[in-house]
C-alpha cells in the first residue's frame, strides 16, 4: 500500500487539463477523512475508505440547488444539500464523488466548480474521492450542472435504517449496507448525451442500463463488489417516471445491488427537443476485499485476449458525433423519418452491462484483467493498461461494427484512428486469460459472445499497447503511452 503523501504527489504531477485538473485540485481533500487509504490500481493508485467495523455505510445523492446559476455557488450547494440529507437521515457524511456536466469543459468554469466543491468539503471535513468531467454541449443550459453521491456512516446498533434495500426517507432515496471489514470504494460517471437518443426513441428507461454500464464496468477493474449505484435523474416534461423506476428496480434485482435514483425537476437547466428531457449521473459504491487489494488485475505475456459483444449497441460514449451525423444525414427531425428511425433503433439500444460477466470470470480465476470500451475506447481503455505493464497485442478477427456505425463514421469523415479511439466499434469489452476455452464458455453462458482476437506479448521492439488492422494495408496503432 502506498502512502497518502505519495499518492497526492503523483496526482498533482499528472497534469492540469479537464479531469486531471479536477483530480489535482480535489486530491488534497483526502486528508480531511481519517479513513482514507491508498491502494494500487490497474493504471494508477486509488483512494478507498478503511472504515471501522462498528459502522455501516449509507449512500445518497443530490444535485446542486437548481435555482443557483453561478457555478461556484452551485457547486457549494451540492455539498450543502448532501450534508442536509445526511442530517435528516441521522447519519454522518464523510466522503463523496461528483459529476460535472458542462457545455464546454472550459477550464475557467471547472476552476469555479472545483473551488466551490473543495471549499465546502474542507469546511465540513469531507473527502472528495472521485469525479467525472462530462462535456454535454447544448444539453446543458447554464454553464454547468453538478451532482454528488455521498458516503455516510451510521453505527451498526442504529436500526432505524434497513439494510440492503433501496429506501425512501424524507424524500431522500438511500441504501445502507455492511462493508464487512472490506475497503469501500466509489467511482462516478453518467449517461452523457445518449439520453437525447432515448428521448427521441421514446425509451428513456434504457438510460438506466447505460448508467449502470458506465459505472459498474469501471468497478470491475478493481475486483470490487458493487453494493449501491446511486444517482440523480434530472428531468423536464412528461417523462414516464414509473417506467424508469421499474427498470431500476428490475435491473437492481438482476445485478444483486441497490439502484437508487433521486429525482430532481430541472426546468431551465437541461435542454432537449422532445416532450421530456432527462440527464442521469451518479456513482457506484462498492467493497474491495483487503486480501486481494494489494494484487491488482494484470495481464501477463502469453495471455489470450478475448473480445466480448452483446446485442449491437453504441455504448454511451462518443454520442455527440453520432447525433451530429444523424442531423446531417436525415435532418433535425430525423426520428420522424423512416431511415432516421432505422438508425435510431441501433443508436438507442442500451449498453451491454459487463459487470456480472467480468466479476464471474475474475472470481473464478479465468480473467487476469478486464477492459470495457467506454471513454477512450481502444486507446484509453485497452492500450493504456497494457502499456502500463510493458505489454503489446495485435488485434485480429474483431467482431464487426453495425453497418449503421460505419455509415455514421463516414458521414463524420472519421478516420480509423479517431473511430477506434472513441467508439467500441462492435466490441463491448475484452478480457485477458490463460484459459480461453473456459473463459469463452462462461461468457456464452451469460448470453454474450466471446472469441480470441489476439495474444499478449512483452513489448515488441519497443512497441506497446495495441495494433489493429481495420482493412488491408491500413494499420491503427495506439502505444498507450501518449
Amino acid at each position: 500500500m502506498t502512502t497518502l503523501d505519495d499518492y497526492l504527489t503523483d496526482v498533482i504531477q499528472r497534469g492540469d487539463q479537464g479531469s486531471h485538473f479536477l483530480g489535482n485540485r480535489c486530491a488534497p481533500t483526502l486528508r480531511n477523512c481519517p479513513y482514507v487509504k491508498i491502494i494500487k490500481g490497474p493504471i494508477q493508485n486509488v483512494g478507498v475508505l478503511d472504515l471501522p467495523e462498528t459502522y455501516d455505510v449509507v449512500v445518497h445523492s443530490a444535485t446542486g440547488d437548481p435555482k443557483i446559476t453561478d457555478v461556484h455557488e452551485h457547486a457549494r450547494s451540492v455539498v450543502t444539500r448532501l450534508c442536509l440529507q445526511a442530517q435528516q437521515l441521522g447519519v454522518t457524511p464523510i466522503a463523496f464523488a461528483n459529476v460535472i456536466d458542462s457545455r464546454t469543459g472550459d477550464l475557467k468554469m471547472l476552476e469555479a466548480a472545483v473551488t466551490g466543491l473543495v471549499k465546502e468539503a474542507n469546511s465540513r471535513g469531507l473527502a472528495i474521492m472521485n469525479g467525472e468531467n462530462a462535456i454535454l454541449g447544448d444539453r446543458v443550459v447554464p454553464e454547468a450542472n453538478i451532482m454528488g453521491t455521498m458516503i455516510s456512516i451510521v453505527p451498526k446498533e442504529n436500526t432505524q435504517i434497513q439494510r440492503d434495500t433501496p429506501l425512501l426517507r424524507h424524500d431522500i432515496v438511500l441504501a445502507r449496507f455492511s462493508h464487512n471489514g472490506q475497503y469501500v470504494y466509489i467511482n462516478a460517471d453518467g449517461v452523457g448525451t445518449k439520453t437525447d437518443l432515448h428521448e427521441k426513441a421514446g425509451n428513456p428507461q434504457f438510460s438506466v442500463d447505460d448508467f449502470a454500464a458506465m459505472n459498474l464496468d469501471d468497478t470491475s477493474k478493481l475486483r470490487a463488489t458493487a453494493k449501491a449505484l446511486s444517482g440523480v435523474l434530472e428531468f423536464t416534461g412528461a417523462i414516464p417516471m414509473s417506467e424508469m423506476m421499474s427498470r431500476a428496480r428490475r435491473l437492481g434485482q438482476q445485478l444483486g445491488i441497490s439502484i437508487l435514483i433521486q429525482q430532481e425537476e430541472a426546468t431551465g437547466r437541461i435542454h432537449g427537443d422532445s416532450y421530456f428531457t432527462h440527464s442521469l449521473s451518479g456513482a457506484v459504491v462498492s467493497t474491495i476485499d483487503k486480501t486481494l487489494a494489494q494484487t491488482p488485475l494484470q495481464a501477463q505475456a502469453s495471455d489470450y485476449l478475448i473480445a466480448i459483444t452483446g446485442r449491437t449497441n453504441p455504448r454511451s460514449n462518443g454520442i455527440t458525433d453520432k447525433r451530429r451525423a444523424m442531423v446531417q444525414l436525415f435532418g433535425p427531425e430525423y426520428q420522424h423519418t423512416p431511415m432516421g428511425r432505422l438508425f435510431l433503433e441501433y443508436l438507442a439500444q442500451p449498453s451491454t452491462i459487463l459487470y456480472s460477466t467480468f466479476k464471474l470470470l475474475i472470481d473464478q480465476g479465468l480473467a487476469s484483467n478486464v477492459y470495457h470500451m467506454s471513454g477512450g475506447a481502444y486507446n484509453g481503455k485497452l492500450a493504456k493498461p497494457l502499456a502500463a505493464n510493458n505489454l503489446f497485442v495485435r488485434l485480429e478477427n474483431l467482431f464487426p461494427p453495425d453497418w449503421r456505425e460505419i455509415t455514421l463514421a463516414g458521414a463524420n469523415f472519421t478516420s480509423a484512428e479517431q473511430a477506434f479511439a472513441k467508439w467500441p466499434w462492435g466490441n463491448d469489452g475484452f478480457v485477458t486469460t490463460a484459459q480461453p476455452k473456459a473463459a469463452i464458455a462462461k461468457i456464452e453462458a451469460m448470453c454474450l459472445q466471446g472469441r480470441i482476437v489476439g495474444q499478449v506479448q512483452q513489448a515488441v521492439d519497443g512497441k506497446t499497447g495495441v495494433e489493429i488492422e481495420p482493412r488491408p494495408r491500413k494499420v491503427v496503432y495506439f502505444s498507450g503511452k501518449e
